[in-house]
């Protein structure tokens, strides 16, 4: 019996599931593009476009737009202390 193949988490499949999280939880808080665009301060065809997966925020605009939904704005991005070693 083989294993099965673990998905290899790439940057592209990490944005996917980023992306989908993100307008996710727009859609449950009820608020529509437009609003979030505007506390985000980009248009609301830009913001679809990253919920889409079609283009891709900056980071400060990736963490403006998770603060503007309530979201942890330094998210666990796959290590438990990202400053470990840092001097």
């Amino acid at each position: 019996m083989t294993t099965p193949q673990r998905r290899r988490l790439t940057p592209d499949r990490w944005w996917d599931i980023e992306a989908g999280r993100l307008a996710g939880r727009r859609r449950s808080a009820g608020k529509t593009a437009a609003a979030l665009a505007a506390l985000v301060g980009v248009d609301p065809r830009t913001l679809l476009g990253w919920e889409a997966g079609t283009a891709r925020p900056d980071v400060v605009l990736w963490l403006e737009w998770r603060q503007a939904l309530g979201m942890n704005t330094a998210p666990n991005l796959g290590c438990d202390n990202p400053l470990r070693g840092v001097q």
